[in-house]
């Protein structure tokens, strides 16, 4: 069955005016000219139709000039959406083609960002590879004469997954690279196109197991109610709820080995999976959480300088090494916690990375949500407060104004989007990760009761441990405000720079990773997944 791809050309007229600042810098400003509608199809064998719709008509480059990436990340973004109806996997390549000009292809910079302004690929023109031998002499035929006479180059700049009959929203930015531009020609133009190639692919290791339909893997897309009310969390996610008696195919073994059978050295190198979430590109990325409570071997000791490490395995949240002055003000901040920053995304990363080859190149650098919760509640309201409509949008101890009495906080005034998120790869998992892997019987309980016996018993994630979580919650009127909560016993609250507990990191793998898998894998402990790590 033949697909079709879309190529959209994208026209800039410029007049470069050249200014000469008193630093002998060079600046050329430019006025856009786009062309209107012109699109031509090119056919491409696969097993669908793939297409890609143009979103938004021109890019603005008014008063434009060579510019940094922060300032090219702000320009104006051309939109556009691939999507496909395809009963089988696809994804795809997505290509800028340039056409004859005097404005070398060196100096023009690209990125593709999803729909959230995440940043997906960004890179020179001349850096990416070639994307002419990908296509055939019929589809570069079309290139030339459907659009416009005589392209100079194809990049591939772009690969990614298109969910299942599904689509995914992009947004284009091109600017000249100020680093690339000392000697810009005046009065020049250049053309550039866009097009998409998909090819078929195997299913994700997501994708395996949302089709396996384990009754166990629990779709929250706001259809599980209790007394009427929807208690799930509404975020299209899929989450392993039950206890240990009834989730039994969610192991996953990370011990470098590709052969089958039992993890080796399971205690060291077991995970196990809490659900699949969706990431900006709409695509669904596994989540991991240790099976059992991580070493000091995988996390480092107090040997290490700047470790959080205190003994038995436990650990501070945050740095017990401050001045008591200091504790009070910025010590919760997860940015500055030494769990964090040496032992979790330090020496558990390099952990990782040495012992299971290629594996890092699977973890996602996700964006965690580290803004705390002002409110506890049943599972839909923790979650709510945690990541959801109501959460936290500043640090509860990052402050607005300068003060004398607070000198030493000078550094750390509030600001809304590094105070909330975090970007890294190893985090710990959510309040409302450990509240939704009970059964769903129980989500309308209180988070205070979830050390009860009916729901530790109907909760895969109990270990028995007293854990920490990434969600701070304030408690009490004293000096150490916000505390992490550990999950089993919630009438014990724990100071940050006082208490050490128990961890297990947790972390997302991409969205393209499969599952190296055969007949007698079924995901238990005996027999745990591994992932295709090539």
């Amino acid at each position: 069955m033949n697909k079709r791809t879309k190529v959209i050309l994208l026209t800039f007229l410029g007049t470069l005016i050249v200014a000469i600042l008193s630093l002998n810098a060079t600046y050329s400003y430019m006025k856009s000219k786009t062309s209107g509608d012109k699109n031509t199809d090119v056919k491409v064998n696969s097993c669908a139709k793939i297409s890609l719709k143009e979103n938004s008509n021109t890019i603005n480059l008014t008063n434009m000039y060579p510019m940094d990436d922060e300032m090219g990340l702000q320009t104006d973004a051309y939109d556009f959406t691939v999507s496909s109806t395809c009963d089988n996997y696809v994804g795809f390549d997505l290509y800028l083609t340039t056409y004859e000009s005097e404005i070398d292809d060196g100096t023009i910079k690209f990125a593709i960002t999803s729909k959230n302004d995440t940043v997906l690929a960004s890179d020179i023109l001349t850096s990416m590879p070639d994307g002419e031998k990908d296509l055939t002499d019929a589809e570069k035929n079309q290139l030339n004469s459907g659009v416009t006479k005589g392209y100079k180059k194809i990049y591939k700049v772009f690969t990614n997954n298109i969910p299942l009959k599904g689509e995914s929203e992009y947004k284009l930015h091109i600017w000249l690279d100020s680093s690339k531009t000392e000697n810009v020609p005046m009065n020049q133009s250049f053309k550039i196109g866009v097009s998409v190639k998909s090819f078929d692919r195997v299913e994700s290791m997501a994708e395996y197991l949302i089709n396996k339909k384990d009754d166990t893997l629990l779709y929250h897309n706001g259809t599980i109610k209790i007394d009427g009310q929807i208690m799930d969390a509404e975020d299209y996610s899929y989450r392993y709820s039950g206890g240990n008696d009834v989730v039994k195919n969610n192991y996953v073994c990370l011990d470098g080995v590709t052969t089958e059978g039992a993890c080796q050295n399971g205690d060291m190198n077991l995970y196990r999976i809490i659900g699949l979430f969706k990431n900006d590109e709409n695509l669904y990325e596994m989540k991991l959480i240790k099976a059992k409570e991580a070493t000091k071997e995988q996390l480092g000791d107090s040997a290490i300088i700047g470790g959080a490490y205190i003994g038995q395995n436990n650990y501070y949240a945050f740095n017990n090494s401050l001045p008591n002055e200091e504790k009070n003000i910025n010590s919760d901040m997860w940015e500055e916690s030494n769990l964090n920053k040496m032992n979790l995304n330090n020496f558990y990363l390099n952990y990782l990375t040495s012992n299971v080859a290629g594996l890092v190149n699977h973890i996602s650098n996700n964006i965690w949500v580290v803004g705390g919760i002002s409110e506890l509640g049943n599972a839909k309201v923790t979650y709510e407060n945690e990541l959801g409509k109501n959460k936290t949008t500043t640090n509860g101890n990052c402050y607005t104004q300068k003060s004398k009495t607070l000198i030493i906080n000078t550094k750390r005034l509030c600001n809304q989007v590094n105070d909330l998120t975090y970007i890294a790869k190893i985090g710990l998992m959510y309040k409302s990760d450990y509240m939704y892997a009970t059964t769903s019987n129980n989500w309308n309980e209180s988070f205070l009761n979830y050390e009860i016996d009916k729901i530790i018993d109907n909760n895969w994630l109990y270990e028995g441990l007293v854990e920490w979580t990434i969600s701070r919650t304030p408690r009490g009127t004293d000096s150490y405000v916000n505390r992490y909560k550990n999950y089993v016993w919630t009438s014990n609250s724990h100071t940050v720079t006082s208490d050490a507990v128990s961890v297990r990191p947790t972390f997302y793998i991409t969205a393209s990773t499969k599952v190296k898998n055969s007949i007698d894998t079924i995901g238990t402990m005996e027999s745990p997944y591994r992932l295709d790590l090539s």
